[in-house]
């Protein structure tokens, strides 16, 4: 997505908003603890350049990953930097839509799942309407069949 042919294609405040936006800073974070390599959160803050987001998020990764800011070409760049305390904010304090996006699809996910376990199949009948028995047109024989008591 940081492309700069298809960079100017996305409407970033829709972005912002997606569960996908949600999922792929938590791959950012995830692969920065695991390999110490900051390329993916770089990526993300190009994709949100020249934003309104683009400095709340640097914050956000710097108290995250204890990073620090720098400018590289007029945009902002986070190399690593030993002295800056680590402290984990969640997330939802930022981007309190994609979190909640990304929360609802993994519920659906998590619901599909289960109803894909034979095992757990619940079988959900639906519930028929009411109909009178004299309305009814299988009747029993009777005394109800002409619609006169005797």
């Amino acid at each position: 997505m940081s492309n700069s042919d298809v960079l100017p294609l996305l409407n970033v405040d829709k972005l912002t908003r997606a569960a996908v936006f949600a999922e792929m800073i938590d791959m950012a974070v995830e692969h920065a603890l695991a390999a110490k390599d900051y390329g993916y959160v770089n990526r993300v803050l190009a994709v949100l350049s020249q934003t309104k987001y683009e400095r709340t998020l640097a914050v956000w990764f710097c108290s995250r990953l204890g990073l620090r800011i720098t400018e590289r070409q007029g945009r902002l760049h986070l190399v690593d930097d030993s002295s800056v305390a680590k402290a984990w904010h969640p997330l939802a304090t930022i981007f309190q839509t994609a979190v909640a996006a990304r929360n609802a699809q993994h519920e659906r996910r998590v619901l599909e799942q289960r109803l894909a376990d034979p095992r757990l199949r619940v079988i959900v009948v639906p519930d028929q309407p009411y109909i009178d028995m004299l309305d009814a047109k299988a009747r029993l024989p009777g005394n109800f069949e002409t619609r006169r008591r005797r």
